[in-house]
């Protein structure tokens, strides 16, 4: 079977800090993306949880349940995103709505 390359962009540092990792454990980083290339093929999924940082999932959570309170007020679907909408269009990073 023939070989292909594949490119990957990482951050600097990121690519840094994994090259390190990946000497230290004796190997290259060509060798540990066969390694997870393989394993995802052999899985047929990701070998590890994929998710969200705990303090990011906070934020949705708050999020979601500012919806479902809009949603028990009678407020449509559209009403809630146009809301969403307009608090980024503002310039807010963070959007603060009654909901």
């Amino acid at each position: 079977m023939g070989m292909v390359m594949t490119t990957v962009r990482l951050d600097k540092g990121a690519k840094e800090k994994f090259d390190a990792l990946c000497k230290g454990f004796g190997m290259s980083v060509n060798t540990a993306f066969t390694i997870y290339v393989n394993k995802v093929i052999e899985e047929g999924r990701i070998p590890f949880t994929v998710g969200m940082p705990e303090s990011r999932k906070a934020g949705g959570l708050e999020l979601l349940n500012r919806i479902s309170g809009a949603w028990d007020d009678g407020r449509s679907s559209k009403e809630i995103v146009d809301g969403i909408r307009a608090g980024r269009s503002s310039g807010k990073t963070r959007v603060i709505n009654d909901y």
